[in-house]
C-alpha cells in the first residue's frame, strides 16, 4: 500500500519506533540543552583558551560542526575544530578546550583521546549518557554533562547544540545568550510548519521528500554553512537509507559539477543562507543557470530564520523532516541503524584492540 503523507492512518505502522516524537521535540531539546549547561560549574581556567576541539563521531560530532560555523561568525577570535578520528591532533595543549562527545560513552575513537588530552594538559569535559567515557572523566575529576538516554544519538543534535552554546556562554567565550530566545521561538514556529499535521501543499519537507524519491540528492552549500550540508547527507543516509552527498561552494565549481553530465539521478538542493557575500551570491546564480541549461532537476531553499543560529538549526530541521518523510515514502523505518550496529559488532568480534 502506498504511503500518503497527509493521511494520519498511513503513519501507524510506518514509524514503529516513533521518530516523529523526536522531531516534534526538536525546539524543546534546544532549550533543555541550554538549561543543562548551567547545572555544572566549570573551573575558571577553562575560560583561558583560544581553541576548542570537539572530539566525536557521527551524530555526536555534527553539533561541533554547527558550533564551528557559528563561532566563525560570532567569535572569530576562537578557533574551533571537529576531530573525527582516533587520539587527538598534536597541537592540542594548555590553550585548548577538548569536548569529548559520545552518546553511549563507548565510542572507541573518542575514548582513545582521553589520555592524549591529559598528557598535553588540555582543559577537558565530556558530553555523554554514561559508559566508559563517563567513568574515565569521573576518575580524573573532570566535568561531565549528562545526555538523555532516549532515542538515537542523531536525534539529540539540538540538545547538544544548546548545551555547547550554553557552555561557551558560561565561560564568557561567546555572547550567544543574546540570540537564544529568538532562535528558540523561530525553531518552534518552523517545526510547526513542517510537522505531519501540516498538509503537503504548505509543508516544504513533505513536498521535497515526494520529489526526492528515486533520486540521489546532492546539497550545495557555502563553506560557512558546511554543517548544514553534512547534516542533510547524514540524515538522508541514516533516516531514508539512501546515498547522498554535499558540495561546498565555490569548490564544487572546480570538480563535482562535471559529474552532473552523466549522473542522471542527481537532484540538486541549493540551500541559501541570508549571510552570503557578493562572491557566493554570484556562484549561486551561476549554479542555477548551469543547472537549468543542463536540465538538471533542482530546488532552492532559503535557510529559515533571522539569526545565524536559527538559520543553521532551521536548515538542519528541514533536513530531519525531509529525510523522515522520504523514509516513509520508501517504506523503510527511519529510526533503526542496523548496518551501523552490524559494523560495530564485526569490529568488536574480529578486530579487538
Amino acid at each position: 500500500m502506498d504511503f500518503h503523507l497527509d493521511n494520519e492512518l498511513s503513519y501507524k505502522n510506518a514509524d514503529l519506533m516513533d521518530m516523529n516524537s523526536r522531531l516534534k521535540s526538536y525546539p524543546d531539546l534546544l532549550s533543555e540543552g541550554w538549561e543543562q549547561s548551567k547545572t555544572i560549574d566549570l573551573p575558571d581556567e577553562y575560560s583561558n583558551v583560544s581553541k576548542i576541539l570537539i572530539h566525536g563521531m557521527g551524530g555526536s560530532a555534527i553539533s561541533g560542526d554547527l558550533l564551528l560555523n557559528l563561532l566563525n561568525r560570532e567569535a572569530p577570535e576562537i578557533e574551533v575544530f571537529v576531530h573525527r578520528d582516533y587520539d587527538l591532533p598534536g597541537w592540542v595543549g594548555k590553550d585548548t578546550l577538548v569536548i569529548s562527545s559520545s552518546h553511549s560513552g563507548e565510542t572507541e575513537e573518542v575514548i582513545s583521546g582521553i589520555e592524549v588530552g591529559r598528557k598535553n594538559m588540555a582543559k577537558m569535559l565530556a558530553i555523554t549518557s554514561g559508559g566508559t567515557l563517563e567513568k574515565h572523566f569521573l576518575k580524573y575529576s573532570l566535568p561531565v554533562f549528562p545526555l538523555p538516554k532516549e532515542g538515537p544519538p542523531r536525534t539529540l543534535f539540538p540538545f547538544v547544540v544548546g548545551l555547547l552554546c550554553g557552555i561557551l556562554d558560561a565561560l564568557s567565550l561567546s555572547n550567544l545568550s543574546l540570540h537564544i530566545d529568538e532562535t528558540q521561538r523561530e525553531i518552534y514556529e518552523l517545526e510547526q510548519s513542517l510537522s505531519r499535521n501540516t498538509n503537503a501543499i504548505a509543508n516544504k519537507a513533505k513536498g521535497l521528500a515526494a520529489i526526492l524519491d528515486g533520486t540521489v540528492p546532492i546539497v550545495y552549500i557555502p563553506r560557512e554553512f558546511s554543517a548544514v550540508g553534512r547534516r542533510w547527507k547524514a540524515q538522508l543516509n541514516e533516516n531514508a537509507k539512501i546515498f547522498s552527498s554535499y558540495e561546498l561552494l565555490p569548490e564544487a565549481h572546480h570538480n563535482s559539477i562535471m559529474a552532473l553530465e552523466k549522473e542522471t539521478n542527481a537532484y540538486i538542493i541549493l540551500i541559501t543562507p541570508s549571510v552570503t557575500n557578493e562572491n557566493i551570491d554570484r556562484r549561486y546564480k551561476a549554479t542555477k543557470l548551469f543547472l537549468e541549461e543542463k536540465s538538471v532537476p533542482h530546488a532552492t531553499l532559503a535557510a529559515p530564520g533571522a539569526t545565524i543560529l536559527s538559520q543553521l538549526l532551521g536548515a538542519c530541521l528541514l533536513a530531519d523532516y525531509t529525510s523522515y518523510y522520504l523514509a516513509l515514502i520508501r517504506g523503510v523505518q527511519p529510526s533503526p541503524n542496523d548496518s551501523i550496529d552490524q559494523i560495530k559488532r564485526i569490529l568488536k568480534k574480529n578486530y579487538k584492540k
